[in-house]
């Protein structure tokens, strides 16, 4: 059997990409051994009038900014699905529930969860975008490595519940 775990970021700020990714994990939910899993979204504030943005940009610039949009830029922030992932990928490699985790992402963070489910004797492939520099998390994986490329994912196939 092979775990295979998707765990989305939902975007807030672009109504038609919030509504592409809603459709998306529609489709997911409907695939057979995938486990879905929402992070906490927090949001937080770009303060326009830290120093730092006036001597990199010109206080020129930063004003009009301010002027238009207010001193604090709202943005959110996903929280704590990389740590269930990790969690879930050794626990569940531990109780023998799976032979290969195919791991979507290039966040070296996973490399100790990665290193003890190697341990435990499974095999972590890596997929990862191709505008995705490589990184040391696509070395410590078992080869093969899967490149993603976005324009494709439509056509690929998934088994159905």
């Amino acid at each position: 059997s092979t775990g295979i775990y998707y765990a989305p970021f939902i975007q807030s700020y672009d109504e038609e990409k919030f509504k592409e990714q809603q459709r998306m994990l529609a489709v997911l939910t409907r695939v057979a051994n995938l486990v879905v899993r929402k992070g906490k979204h927090v949001e937080r504030f770009i303060d326009l009038r830290h120093p730092g943005f006036s001597s990199t940009f010109g206080s020129s610039a930063v004003n009009q900014a301010i002027q238009k949009s207010g001193p604090l830029i709202p943005y959110h922030i996903e929280k704590t699905v990389d740590v269930h992932l990790a969690v879930d990928m050794v626990a569940q490699a531990l109780k023998g529930e799976y032979d290969i985790a195919i791991l979507v992402s290039g966040d070296s963070d996973f490399i100790p969860a990665v290193k003890v489910v190697q341990r435990a004797g499974k095999r972590v492939e890596n997929a990862f975008f191709l505008q995705e520099p490589p990184g040391q998390l696509r070395f410590e994986c078992n080869p093969p490595f899967i490149r993603l490329i976005p324009s494709r994912l439509k056509t690929y196939t998934l088994p159905q519940r």
